[in-house]
């Protein structure tokens, strides 16, 4: 039974995420995030909704930063043509860590 209870939770949890993304979605073609972490991303999958992380440069202690742009659902040619458009007016993907130069 707590199974169940999990599970209807979880649909619940996931349908609420949903509702809240298509509101925001309605109003804006895409959605710019900080990224989190990766906790972005964990949200997507469970919405469906296309996501694109893009790197922003490094934090005064050194540490990447990124930002995600979130696009509604089957609108991944619009997403990644805002990434290139992103890539080409900035050099952040040139940039590395000193290690890795």
């Amino acid at each position: 039974m707590q199974k169940f209870i999990n599970q209807e939770h979880e649909k619940a949890y996931n349908l609420m995420l949903e509702k809240e993304y298509q509101q925001a979605l309605k109003i804006f073609d895409v959605v710019i995030v900080p990224t989190f972490g990766g906790r972005q991303l964990a949200i997507t999958n469970l919405t469906g909704h296309p996501a694109l992380c893009m790197p922003t440069g490094f934090s005064k202690a050194g540490l990447p930063n990124s930002i995600t742009f979130l696009a509604n659902h089957f609108r991944e040619e619009e997403l990644l043509l805002l990434g290139s458009f992103f890539q080409a007016i900035t050099d952040y993907d040139e940039v590395h860590p000193p290690l890795f130069k």
